[in-house]
């Protein structure tokens, strides 16, 4: 087995966005000869985590054919160190691969306690936002303006080692150390797209809220900066951010709504009025100026500005027609100033 060691600058990454405690934090990768881990064997593993000199990537090789164990009871030794594993795909691949070269080579090593962070598995429901035709880890990192040397693939790079062990050559060498280390570096340095995440899951503060010619204006300060251009419409809602500001740009619907009460049992309605009030009050109403409410006919009207509301946040929700899905919220001075309220709503929009 070789050991081929690299420190890294990183100071400049956020590694709070996976753990609050950055020394619990593992990073991972493995270079194997084939998918599966009973009929294929593995030739790299590159793991990272912080240390005292900063931090630093070590990658273990298999440059003799023979030295799977070895690397397994090295990486073991480590694994136990530390809380939270790293990976891109690595639920799907990386973890299940090498579970299974523990189990044949009779390594014990309990992995039950270590938190899997699987960045593919996190992002991948923003391929959209991002307008990534695709979810692979390089397709990250172009989006972040991350350069490699060169790329080549995991599977291009299969024929090359079985021709190291073959030639001992160099150049072959340098070429898989070069990859792992490149998906190693990258892996790293992709942590900070989970700020997305973080703010799809509520990580924000509305910091402005207006209306003008018609829309909803509404602006986000975001803790843990985007470092990518995130521009997403949908159904006429935009999102544009970067950085540690978000913008939301939504139409308000001017005119007059209808709310309906859910009880309508307990309303009557007045057809001179167009509206229905309680039965409490409508025992002070004559008989022939009042029937009694149905689903369609138990509402008041409100006349004003609204926005779309996908889900209750504690205030009356409106609707053109009893049974419409489509629900709005009265936009006025009272939403527009209280920070919390539109904070809670935001966060449903998003959602």
């Amino acid at each position: 087995m070789k050991i081929f060691t690299y420190n890294r600058d990183y100071n400049a990454i956020n590694f709070k966005l996976i753990s609050d405690h950055p020394d619990e934090i593992l990073y991972f990768d493995l270079e194997t000869t084939g998918l599966s881990a009973k009929n294929s064997d593995l030739y790299m593993i590159g793991y990272g985590h912080t240390s005292e000199e900063g931090f630093k990537i070590t990658l273990l090789f298999n440059d003799d054919g023979c030295s799977e164990p070895s690397m397994l009871e090295h990486f073991a030794n480590i694994l136990q160190k530390h809380a939270v594993l790293v990976s891109y795909n690595g639920n799907t691949f990386d973890i299940p691969y090498i579970k299974e070269k523990f189990r044949q080579f009779h390594i014990d090593c309990d992995m039950s306690a270590i938190e899997s962070c699987d960045i593919y598995k996190i992002l991948k429901k923003y391929k959209k936002q991002l307008h990534l035709s695709s979810m692979r880890q390089s397709d990250l990192e172009q989006l972040m303006h991350i350069q490699r040397e060169a790329f080549i693939s995991g599977g291009d790079l299969i024929p090359v080692y079985k021709q190291y062990l073959s030639e001992g050559n160099d150049y072959d060498l340098t070429e898989l150390v070069r990859h792992n280390l490149d998906d190693m570096d990258g892996l790293v340095r992709i942590t900070d797209a989970l700020a997305i995440h973080k703010l799809y899951n509520g990580s924000f503060c509305v910091s402005s809220a207006n209306i003008e010619d018609g829309w909803l204006y509404i602006q986000l300060s975001v803790p843990n900066s985007l470092p990518f251009r995130m521009n997403y419409g949908y159904d006429n809602i935009y999102v544009n951010g970067l950085g540690n500001e978000v913008h939301i740009k939504l139409p308000v619907e001017n005119g007059t709504m209808k709310y309906f009460f859910s009880d309508y049992k307990n309303y009557y309605y007045l057809p001179l009025e167009d509206m229905a009030i309680h039965k409490s009050m409508a025992a002070y109403v004559d008989s022939e100026h009042k029937t009694k409410a149905t689903k369609e006919t138990a509402f008041v009207k409100k006349e004003g500005a609204f926005i779309r509301c996908p889900a209750d946040i504690g205030l009356n929700r409106f609707s053109y027609m009893s049974g419409d899905k489509e629900k709005y919220i009265a936009v006025d001075d009272h939403l527009l100033s209280d920070t919390e309220l539109l904070n809670t709503y935001v966060h449903i929009l998003l959602k």
